[in-house]
């Protein structure tokens, strides 16, 4: 009975002595475990920064290219911007599930394959017609898989504790490869002109280049699962399952639908971003008249990203993933506003500032947000299908901002372009107000007896 009594006394003595780290603690913690990592994460990340950057240089240099050198109007680029969008949405229902199916490795080189080949035909092809139609159907392809493999990756190369910190590196090389595509297109379209196709030609071929090292580097990859199996290299079984199978079996989780509403709430106060490389580099051309140097302004967004989302991943030991969520969309939301004041380069870099920090706390966030909500082995199909309002964002996105330049910032003509900024910030206060207002609903609880939608086949088994 002594010695039972002194047990519990030491019991006790030890549970005193525990003392919960700090969330500093923790956050160093989580870089030492990021450091015992598998190589194959940071192999990735190399991969990752090399063909992103390609792929990266069109989405910069995108909008004047398809208005100076196609020759689009502003609402045929409407028109287009929708069109790429839609075409994004496809893809990432059909195509975004090839992670699960194949493996990392084979992912990496069907993305880096198809950059190659849609820059290709971008670079040989005379038509008008057919370049854009090459942008429209092939270059969604690279991105719509790139994207759930590079995140099904970093999941499969991490343990739990160091997978916030790498995830925000993950962001962080999104932000650097854009940053780094800026810089080229603005030192290409220095040197060059940007009312010249040959411009974008060498543009384009510096794209092919990095996209052919990343396709090179991805054959090296290994199919791991570090949390469960260690270093132990796996083999990737596809289960038959089709497109539609795979779609319908997460469509029965009410975590599914819960990530849904979020993503597309996240991606509607998102919008402000994509206006970055949409109507940015267009408004600079009109209202500014300086608008050759918006890659350097696309290079800035990025950078300043690249300060930001490291140091902002503490804030995830001291608030909760959907409130941050919140916190980054209203930043994001209201950071246009600053150009009602007057158009100038001091009004764009704030612009800039404000919207790539309330970038760098919700961006990032989204990613794990999706992740923990995920049902076990339906991951990839998780992040390609919760890329589906992304993709609706951009399509919005691109027709708002034809039809706003068309009628508040023409190429000729009386102008007001503080107003096309004034609709945009409206709008993505919208999603805002959908996660204020809608919290109850979507976010996803910590546990639920049964995460089955009442009308699927499990639910019913289960009732039974």
């Amino acid at each position: 009975m002594e010695n039972e009594i002194q047990i519990s006394e030491l019991s006790l003595l030890k549970c005193e002595e525990y003392v919960e780290p700090t969330p500093i603690e923790r956050f160093k913690l989580s870089f030492i475990e990021l450091l015992h990592s598998p190589f194959d994460l940071f192999y990735l990340f190399l991969i990752k920064i090399i063909g992103y950057s390609g792929f990266s240089i069109l989405t910069v240099c995108g909008s004047i290219y398809v208005t100076k050198v196609i020759g689009l109007s502003d609402k045929e680029y409407g028109l287009y911007a929708l069109g790429l969008g839609g075409m994004s949405c496809l893809y990432a229902f059909t195509l975004g599930i090839i992670p699960d199916r194949l493996g990392i490795r084979f992912s990496m080189i069907i993305s880096s394959t198809a950059g190659i080949v849609s820059y290709l035909l971008l670079i040989y092809l005379n038509d008008p017609n057919l370049q854009i139609l090459t942008i429209l159907i092939l270059f969604s392809i690279p991105l719509s898989i790139n994207v759930p493999a590079s995140k099904l990756g970093i999941k499969k190369y991490t343990n739990t504790h160091a997978r916030s910190i790498a995830f925000s590196i993950f962001i962080i090389l999104v932000f650097a490869c854009g940053g780094i595509a800026g810089i080229i297109v603005g030192f290409g379209l220095n040197l060059g002109s940007d009312e010249e196709e040959e411009t974008y030609i060498s543009l384009f071929w510096i794209a092919v280049g990095l996209m052919m090292v990343a396709l090179v580097l991805s054959f090296f990859l290994r199919e791991l699962d570090y949390n469960m199996r260690g270093n132990q290299e796996l083999q990737i079984k596809w289960n038959g399952e089709s497109v539609w199978e795979s779609a319908t079996a997460s469509f029965q989780y009410k975590s599914f639908w819960r990530v849904m509403a979020v993503a597309f709430a996240v991606s509607c106060a998102r919008s402000v971003y994509l206006h970055l490389t949409i109507t940015l580099p267009l408004y600079m051309e009109r209202d500014i008249k300086s608008g050759s140097q918006f890659g350097y302004i696309i290079a800035l967004n990025q950078f300043l990203s690249l300060i930001f989302c490291p140091t902002l991943t503490m804030l995830v030991y001291y608030i909760d993933k959907y409130t941050l969520l919140l916190i980054g969309c209203t930043i994001s939301a209201l950071s246009p506003l600053v150009l009602l004041y007057e158009a100038s380069y001091t009004t764009v870099i704030i612009f800039v500032l404000c919207a790539s920090f309330g970038e760098s706390i919700h961006f990032p966030r989204l990613i794990e947000y999706t992740l923990e909500s995920a049902a076990k082995g339906r991951e990839g199909a998780y992040f390609s299908i919760s890329n589906f309002p992304i993709s609706i964002g951009y399509m919005f996105a691109g027709l708002a901002s034809g039809l706003l330049l068309n009628e508040y910032c023409p190429e000729d003509g009386e102008r007001q372009c503080w107003m096309v900024w004034l609709v945009i910030s409206l709008m993505a206060m919208c999603g805002v107000l959908v996660l204020f207002f809608c919290r109850k609903w979507i976010e996803q609880p910590l546990s639920e007896s049964n995460p089955y939608m009442p009308w699927s086949e499990e639910n019913i088994d289960d009732g039974l």
